[in-house]
């Protein structure tokens, strides 16, 4: 069952990112499946908006995620491998996402 806040459930494979609108993994979050490419972040799944929310971020077991600070993938970037950990985004993106590639490597924990 879904949790009350209606969170979107992780891919159970590993390929998402799960992002926070504050530093150090706080305050509502959600998880990003993949594979998946989003050139805007303002109709994500359960219909949230999460432009210029996103402070922090993990990467599930079996994706990469790229980010960006402006819409159809450009601006700054940042590009997370698997089971990483931002608990700050660099100065640049935090709060400022605007678009999102979350790619799955089917090879990964095996």
């Amino acid at each position: 069952m879904a949790p009350a806040t209606g969170m979107t459930l992780p891919s159970p494979d590993g390929c998402f990112v799960q992002v926070w609108e504050q530093p150090f993994f706080v305050g509502s979050a959600d998880y990003v499946n993949g594979p998946r490419k989003y050139p805007t972040v303002r109709d994500m799944p359960g219909r949230r908006d999460w432009r210029n929310r996103i402070r922090s971020l993990k990467v599930g077991s079996s994706a990469s995620v790229t980010v960006w600070s402006q819409e159809n993938f450009s601006g700054n970037a940042l590009h997370a491998t698997r089971n990483a950990a931002h608990p700050e985004l660099p100065e640049g993106l935090t709060a400022r996402i605007q678009s999102i590639v979350v790619e799955c490597d089917s090879s990964a924990g095996q």
